[in-house]
Order: structure tokens, then C-alpha cells, then sequence
């Protein structure tokens, strides 16, 4: 009787392991301590624009500047990414264009959520420098904000 419920215990076990938790993804940390979760595969769009930079390289990259995927915007600076993303996760998006003769290299840097839109321009490299300078993304996203609400009115 005792093995009865041990054999069904382990069918159970076994049928939750097969099944797992919907369309997501395990994906091992860089440590291989924990796994954490991405979504399928999906569209991130854009554009880059300081006035339409065409043909810009595209990266995206994570947090610790590893390169997740790569692309070539249109002649209308628009982009179209194709990749998986964990939620929360900040992530990097770097530009390197020309708009006549010069040269143009901006980033966006975002924190994950769903989003598949994400644009590249002066105000998201102006975030990105924030972030860099020692700022949280949140904190950037504020002071641009209240600066672009300060000027607008």
C-alpha cells in the first residue's frame, strides 16, 4: 500500500516536470546558481532617428554589455529585432549610423516589460548617459520628465 502512493507521488512529479509552465523558457543565469524566465521569441520595433538614420547597425545587448542580437535599420530608420527578453532585465540598444557625413552613435537603455516598441534618439541616449553617470533607470526617467515638463510649459 505504502508503494502505491510513492508510484503515484512519482507520476505526479514526473507529469509536472513534462507539462512545465505555459510557452516560457528556462534560461540558466551566467553564474548556473538559479534560471529565471524569457518569453518566446518576439518583435521589438523601432526607430532611430536624430532625423531618419538609415541603415544604422542595430545592437542589443544585456546588462554586462554581452550581445544578444544584431541589425541593419531601413531607409527610413526603423528596425525590427527578433529575440527573447525576461522581464526586468535592463537591456542596452546601441546605434552606429550617419546622417550625411557624420557619424552617429546612440543607445537606449530600458528595463523590460512587455515593451516592443523601443525607439533610439538624443532623449534616450540623454537617459542611457544618466544611467551611466550613476543614476537608476528610474531616477533618469524622472529628471528627463520633469525637464521636458519644465520646458513645455
Amino acid at each position: 500500500m505504502k508503494y502505491k502512493y510513492i508510484k503515484w507521488l512519482l507520476i505526479g512529479v514526473i507529469f509536472t516536470l513534462f507539462v512545465g509552465c505555459g510557452n516560457d523558457t528556462n534560461i540558466c543565469c551566467e553564474d548556473n546558481s538559479t534560471t529565471t524566465t524569457a518569453k518566446e521569441v518576439q518583435t521589438i520595433t523601432g526607430y532611430i532617428e536624430d532625423d531618419v538614420i538609415a541603415n544604422a547597425i542595430i545592437k542589443l545587448t544585456d546588462s554586462t554589455g554581452n550581445l544578444i542580437v544584431e541589425s541593419v535599420s531601413d531607409d527610413n530608420g526603423k528596425y525590427e529585432l527578433e529575440t527573447s527578453l525576461k522581464d526586468g532585465t535592463i537591456y542596452t540598444l546601441e546605434s552606429n549610423g550617419k546622417i550625411g557625413d557624420r557619424n552617429i552613435t546612440m543607445h537606449s537603455i530600458f528595463k523590460f516589460a512587455d515593451d516592443e516598441i523601443i525607439n533610439v534618439n538624443p532623449i534616450t541616449e540623454l537617459k542611457y548617459q544618466l544611467v551611466y553617470a550613476g543614476k537608476s533607470i528610474e531616477e533618469a526617467d524622472k529628471l528627463i520628465r520633469n525637464y521636458l515638463r519644465y520646458y513645455n510649459t
